[in-house]
């Protein structure tokens, strides 16, 4: 079984799609459609899902809105919520993330090892 974990920008784009019918860019469309054929989990870190309502300024009606279609996304797709369990963050602290990257993207590698079950192997080399 393959995951897929979400960028910041793939899970906005996934939310306007779901929103108001907007085109997915290629690469996110693909990812849909694998999560819609359920051979790809997607998977959405809610630290990353936060950052985008938090750049947002709509009513707090709205932001809930989004809360729920993101969630809902469970019910038409293989899509995950990684809200950070006890074996995210065991892995998230064992391994030294590069201080030169971001850490949405040390986040993103930490899910993709922890999907896969692969607790052992460190970020960094």
């Amino acid at each position: 079984m393959k995951h897929y974990c979400l960028t910041v920008d793939e899970i906005a784009h996934i939310l306007e799609w779901r929103e108001s019918g907007k085109d997915l860019p290629a690469a996110v469309a693909e990812v849909v459609a694998l999560a819609q054929a359920y051979t790809t989990c997607m998977v959405c870190h809610t630290y990353l899902f936060a950052r985008i309502l938090e750049r947002r300024r709509d009513s707090p009606e709205d932001l809930l809105s989004k809360i729920a279609q993101i969630y809902s996304l469970e019910e038409d797709l293989f899509f995950q919520i990684q809200e950070a369990d006890q074996d995210f963050i065991e892995c998230l602290v064992r391994d030294i993330r590069d201080q030169q990257g971001s850490l949405d993207d040390a986040l993103i590698s930490v899910q993709n090892a922890q999907s896969d079950h692969d607790y052992g192997k460190p970020i960094r080399r």
